[in-house]
C-alpha cells in the first residue's frame, strides 16, 4: 500500500470475502487490501466466521501475516451505548486482551509475530 500512497494513487481494495480461497482469486497485482468477513452481507448471520479460515483473534491474524485487523460493529453498540467513552472502552478492551495474549505466547512486540506462535 506504501507504493499507492507515495505515487498519490488510492489503493485498491476488495472486500467481504467470506473464505480464503475466495481471496486467494483475487490476490494479483494491483491490489493492496483484501477483507474477510464473517457475514453474508446482511443476507446470513451465521456463517463461518473468516477468522477460522485465517485465524482466531487480532494476534493470530498478524501470526498468519495479516498487515491489518478490522473489528467491525463492536465499537458501534458501545458508542451508541456510551458515546466516545463506549469508544474509548472499546479500545481499552482490544489492547488489553492483545496484550495478554502476546504474554502468553511470549511475544515482546507485533513486529515479531508469525507463523512461530502458532500451533
Amino acid at each position: 500500500m506504501r507504493d499507492c500512497v507515495t505515487s498519490g494513487m488510492d489503493p485498491l481494495v476488495v472486500k467481504e470475502f467470506q473464505s480464503l480461497e475466495d481471496a486467494k482469486i483475487v490476490s494479483e497485482p494491483g491490489v493492496e487490501v483484501i477483507t474477510l468477513i464473517n457475514h453474508g452481507g446482511r443476507q446470513e448471520e451465521c456463517g463461518l466466521p473468516p477468522i477460522t479460515l485465517s485465524g482466531a483473534a487480532v494476534v493470530t491474524a498478524l501470526c498468519l501475516g495479516a498487515q491489518g485487523v478490522f473489528f467491525g460493529r463492536a465499537y458501534l453498540y458501545r458508542l451508541m451505548a456510551a458515546g466516545e467513552a463506549g469508544v474509548e472502552k472499546t479500545i481499552d478492551i482490544f489492547t488489553n486482551e492483545i496484550a495478554t495474549t502476546m504474554a502468553l505466547i511470549g511475544a515482546t512486540s507485533i513486529d515479531e509475530l508469525g507463523p512461530q506462535f502458532l500451533r
